[in-house]
């Protein structure tokens, strides 16, 4: 999914709200295309480029992140932001401020409106207008903009004007005769015949062009001010939101959390009335079980009719707790496995099942969704009650989450994979894996050099020295002193985006430079940078790997993120030197899924080909470049392209995303989607019926019945419904495949456990797993690793394969 929309949005949000601190807040959007000026003039915006699917398919999630920050958000049909915006400003009497990168909004300053026009460069930027200034840089009021409208047209919206007239001209006329009926009604005392004649002949033009620049002020809105107010957002929640996307780099900083806490319910609990009652209460079948202050750390237990109070520094108590921990008969029901096992094992005691997390179970019957409170799963599952403690909902809401879960056949998912999966990840936190600070000082070393010498080759290509992270400068070289061909332009010049410059590649041995030297830039500041800052005192880093934020079930990590350290780049690669085991006489062990995605597609589809490429143990980028492209030799550019087409086709790319990722037209990327289909039949088959599937149940599940909703699939809205179809032919997939990584972490953990191994699974970065070892145990692991991964998951009929290496570092076991 493309963030990078949502990514400008919050961040330029979270300024407004720090610098502005409004207590009333809009974001206005358009509702659609056609607005009540198309009934009078049809040709309104017309010519403008079709918004890219890219953009329209993050609106919904603006939406979101609106909502949980507490801003109102309004469209409303046939009418569009500008107008919603321009009736507000008439309705209200306080000080309002507008912020835009539409300059038709200055003309509704007055003495209580200013706008913030944000260009290009973004709200750092942003220049401030009020009605003074405005009159001032302009020499025009605000409210004359539509009358300038009127006679010079609007290119961007496609309205006429008056034919030849420029702002100039425009300009002047207005300074003389205030506005545009003035002018025409006065057209004969206008300076030259031809300007007269344009005047006279194009009067109703010119009225109408005005009308269409004309904002309206009284759209019939449902909203008013008091709709508007700022509400206090919760962190954890922005933060949960901002995860799931990735956007890890805008998380609300303790500093602005301070003032806005989560709230927390103030727990009715009580201290053992005597052992014997406290002995009692441990023989019931099922207890609720949590923890409270980390320092010293407390605990709460519950039967759902009392609830009681442990210290684990008391004497008397905890050593009865601790063995009830370890009973393996009694069920304990829990909110956070993950985190409550690292407390655990930080007081050396090993959590002993059946257990069930309520967390989990919550995430598994709505995934992707923000990861709930307890006060919000209360409130959904329980009939309201004032007195009820959080320990005691943790009681209660086993019940009817244990139901839903039931009937939708998550029961096993949730007891035989998340569950067992989330003891793993505590386990894996708490290890850490280590880093050699000494090799990761030398590698930001290497990488500033490198930086150095691009930097040098990019100025002997340039012939002259500029600040290569200034777009306006590098559009310079490029464009006017190389004289490259222009590929997309901005308000503010040419773009020098990374799409662009992967378009101008081939034009100048200059832009291969600059790409080079943007990757490696941003290798020092995230990952050189950034791995530094997370090393503990232990000389690890403890990552933490996320199990209830992705739609999917695949894992994510974070502080720091390993899934995303760059291996194409060859210097990214060499990151993973600065990876090493705890003690220098032991391995690390890699073992890798080859081509799971595409195993798990050849499975749902089971179609011929992939069937038998998988089977014969066949390249199956290199078969499908013999099928697509019909040859027998096969080169690496036609391989890649075949790779391209296969992962494009698990995430339902289109022609429009395939053109883009290989650098080739639309035309013949639809060609290779069209040949793909043609020769691999099933897998057209496989998409439409699951796409069906999805629009008659409303959800697409994995092999192992992890279900996946998509609201959207039966949605009027193209942007929307073609993204739930996508994410309903890939789900079935990724998700799939991160069941099985998931399935094979826990029968490896189990078998190792089992034979009593030194050896400790340290990271699961997508379809790998990466172990230390000490080097006596070497066979015996590849061999537990080998043989549980690859019988992971009987269901498949198709072989997994797993690439297994050893070395010093990741970089060398791999």
């Amino acid at each position: 999914l493309y963030t990078n929309a949502l990514y400008g949005f919050a961040k330029m949000i979270f300024k407004l709200l720090a610098d502005e601190q409004p207590t009333h807040m809009l974001v206005a959007f358009d509702a659609g295309r056609a607005v009540f000026r198309h009934q009078e003039y049809a040709l309104y915006k017309e010519g403008r480029m079709k918004t890219p699917s890219e953009l329209s398919e993050q609106i919904p999630y603006i939406h979101q992140l609106l909502e949980v920050l507490g801003i109102c958000h309004y469209q409303l049909d046939q009418y569009e932001a500008d107008d919603i915006i321009g009736t507000l400003v008439a309705r209200t009497t306080c000080p309002k401020l507008i912020i835009s990168g539409d300059r038709d909004l200055l003309q509704l300053l007055n003495k209580e409106t200013a706008m913030l026009y944000i260009s290009r460069k973004g709200l750092s930027q942003a220049k401030k207008y009020t009605a003074l200034s405005f009159e001032e840089e302009y020499s025009l009021k605000p409210a004359q903009l539509i009358d300038l409208k009127g006679l010079m047209g609007d290119k961007s919206d496609n309205i006429p004007g008056v034919p030849l007239v420029g702002p100039k001209t425009a300009s002047k006329l207005l300074h003389k005769f205030g506005t545009l009926e003035a002018v025409l009604a006065n057209f004969k005392q206008v300076e030259g015949v031809k300007l007269q004649e344009r005047l006279r002949d194009f009067k109703e033009q010119a009225l109408l062009s005005k009308r269409l620049a004309t904002i309206c002020l009284t759209a019939p809105l449902k909203i008013d001010l008091k709709d508007l107010a700022v509400k206090s957002f919760l962190p954890a929640s922005v933060n949960k939101f901002l995860r799931s996307f990735e956007l890890t780099s805008l998380l609300v900083s303790e500093t602005t959390a301070a003032a806005i806490k989560e709230p927390v319910e103030k727990e009715k609990i009580s201290a053992p009335p005597s052992i014997e009652a406290f002995q009692k209460f441990l023989q019931a079948p099922v207890l609720a079980l949590s923890f409270t202050e980390p320092e010293p750390p407390n605990i709460m237990v519950s039967d759902g009719k009392t609830d009681f109070f442990i210290n684990s520094a008391c004497t008397t108590y905890w050593p009865m707790l601790k063995q009830w921990l370890l009973d393996q008969h009694t069920e304990k029901i829990v909110f956070n496995l993950k985190e409550l096992v690292k407390r655990l094992i930080s007081l050396r005691v090993e959590l002993e099942g059946p257990y069930v997390d309520l967390l989990l179970a919550a995430y598994l019957l709505q995934p992707g969704e923000q990861t709930p409170t307890l006060t919000e799963l209360s409130s959904r599952y329980l009939e309201p009650n004032d007195s009820r403690s959080q320990i005691c909902s943790i009681f209660e809401l086993n019940q009817p989450l244990q139901q839903q879960l039931a009937a939708f056949k998550l029961t096993s998912l949730l007891e035989d994979l998340e569950i067992k999966t989330a003891c793993i990840l505590a386990n894996m936190e708490l290890m850490g894996i280590k880093i050699d600070q000494e090799k990761l000082t030398e590698l930001g070393q290497e990488l500033k050099e490198k930086l150095a010498q691009l930097t040098k080759e990019i100025f002997e290509l340039a012939e002259q020295e500029f600040n290569i992270n200034s777009p306006k400068q590098l559009s310079f070289i490029l464009f006017e002193k190389l004289g490259l061909k222009p590929i997309k332009k901005t308000k503010t010049g040419f773009s020098t985006n990374a799409d662009v410059l992967q378009k101008l590649a081939h034009q100048h041995e200059i832009v291969a430079k600059l790409l080079h030297f943007r990757q490696v830039s941003k290798l020092v500041s995230t990952y050189i940078e950034g791995l530094q800052k997370e090393i503990k005192e232990d000389g690890k880093i403890h990552t933490q790997f996320n199990q209830t934020i992705t739609t999917t079930g695949r894992l994510s990590s974070s502080k720091p993120n390993l899934q995303n350290i760059p291996i194409r780049l060859p210097e990214g690669r060499l990151l993973r030197k600065v990876f090493i085991p705890h003690d220098p006489s032991w391995l690390l062990l890699t073992a890798d899924y080859s081509q799971i995605e595409l195993r798990v597609l050849a499975h749902l589809a089971q179609d011929p080909g992939l069937l038998q490429a998988f089977a014969d143990n066949e390249d199956i980028h290199t078969q499908t470049a013999r099928k697509v492209f019909n040859i027998s030799e096969v080169s690496k550019e036609r391989r890649r392209h075949a790779k391209a087409v296969n992962f494009g086709i698990v995430y339902g790319m289109s022609d429009f995303g395939l053109a883009e990722n290989l650098n080739i037209s639309r035309k013949e990327a639809g060609q290779l989607i069209k040949e793909y289909f043609l020769k691999y039949p099933n897998v057209r088959t496989y998409m439409d019926q699951t796409i069906e599937q999805a629009k008659e149940f409303g959800y697409v599940t994995t092999i192992y019945h992890r279900r996946r909703y998509l609201e959207e699939i039966n949605s009027r809205d193209y942007n929307k419904r073609s993204f739930a179809e996508r994410a309903a032919i890939n789900m079935p997939v990724q998700g799939s495949a991160a069941d099985i990584i998931k399935m094979a972490m826990v029968k490896v953990y189990d078998k190792m456990k089992r034979k009593g191994l030194q050896s400790r699974l340290l990271l699961q970065v997508h379809d790998e797993l990466v172990f230390e070892m000490p080097p006596f145990e070497k066979e015996q692991l590849i061999h537990i690793v080998q043989t549980e991964m690859e019988e992971a998951c009987p269901l498949l009929t198709v072989p997994l394969v797993v690439d297994i290496k050893t070395g010093q570092s990741w970089y060398a076991a791999k």
